[in-house]
């Protein structure tokens, strides 16, 4: 069944895009592409900055404990290295998380304390995640033209992106995934894999909750810093259009990225949300008025960065074990200490 849907949200979401693109027409997007000539480097930049805010939260994330031994270069790269196989296996805890932990493992921080560092800063930037598209909708109600369905629907997702805001916050304090468990019973809703994983999510609550009491601190640091990640993930959008041409307002530029993460959300059950991605991008070009061929032209141009960033990080696995084959086996053997 998982896999159908993987196959559905791939194929809809190549669907979706190729209707963009045969709408727009190639002779309109490849001159557009072509355009940035010696420039076309310059738009892999940006996002280099959304991995340093992000590296910081997470090392933050570490609370008292910290990162003793590991120079900050040294974690950066480990980070690099997990978010590479996180992008080709969603499977967080057994996937990149793991991947960090045994990383970090081998250079003497212990499993435990890496492992919750990891479940509180995933928790934190998800926090962080819901604060930036509930902004992004707001921003987004200045560029909708007035009187449409588009416009209203926005202010639905205004209203429920503030309204989860407040219900993350709730849960941090009485358990994340414990509330949602207590959510799908109080519905008779069953989900198999999540009650064979109760004793594990729970003592995943327990973690998150006890840096949020004992660290409230470091909790909110972590969730701001996250939040200025995102901030930054507006800088590539903004200065991508700048290069082709399109003078695009910074809140502009907010609002679409924001509601990129909700397409990129939505298409989580296809890798890398290939196709789902992409064809939200056009979308939102033509929903904000924009021109098409640029938003096919940056929908690629982000899919190029990510591969790239992509190949960095196993080259980062692979110059660390000497091979990349078998490296998932070997976290999964540290993913056991997330139990």
């Amino acid at each position: 069944m998982k896999r159908n849907l993987r196959v559905f949200f791939f194929l809809l979401g190549l669907g979706i895009f190729a209707f963009f693109v045969h709408q727009t027409g190639w002779d309109n997007i490849w001159p557009t592409v072509s355009s940035l000539g010696w420039k076309a480097p310059l738009c892999l930049l940006p996002y280099l900055s959304v991995f340093v805010f992000d590296c910081l939260a997470w090392k933050i994330s570490f609370g008292k404990h910290g990162t003793p031994g590991v120079r900050w270069w040294t974690l950066f790269k480990i980070r690099w290295a997990g978010e590479a196989v996180n992008y080709v296996l969603p499977t967080a805890y057994v996937g990149g998380e793991a991947i960090k932990v045994y990383l970090l493992h081998k250079r003497g921080i212990d499993p435990k304390v890496s492992a919750a560092a990891s479940i509180v800063s995933k928790s934190s930037q998800t926090l962080a995640m819901v604060i930036f598209i509930a902004i992004g909708a707001v921003l987004s109600l200045n560029y909708i033209p007035p009187d449409t369905g588009a416009r209203q629907g926005m202010l639905v997702v205004t209203i429920l992106a503030f309204l989860a805001v407040g219900a993350l916050f709730w849960m941090q304090k009485h358990g994340l995934f414990t509330s949602l468990l207590r959510f799908l019973r109080f519905f008779r809703i069953r989900v198999k894999k999540l009650e064979e994983q109760e004793e594990h999510l729970r003592h995943m609550d327990e973690l998150t909750l006890k840096f949020y009491l004992e660290e409230r601190r470091a909790f909110v640091e972590t969730t701001l810093v996250f939040l200025v990640g995102w901030f930054a993930d507006v800088l590539e959008i903004w200065f991508v259009c700048w290069l082709f041409g399109l003078d695009l307002a910074f809140t502009q530029a907010f609002a679409i990225e924001a509601f990129i993460s909700v397409a990129k959300a939505v298409g989580m059950f296809s890798p890398g949300s290939i196709g789902v991605q992409e064809g939200g991008i056009v979308f939102l070009f033509k929903l904000f008025e924009l021109s098409a061929p640029v938003g096919v032209a940056y929908a690629l141009i982000r899919r190029v960065r990510e591969l790239l960033y992509g190949v960095v990080g196993w080259l980062l696995i692979y110059q660390e074990e000497g091979e990349v084959k078998g490296i998932t086996a070997k976290a999964k053997e540290e993913a056991k200490a997330l139990d």
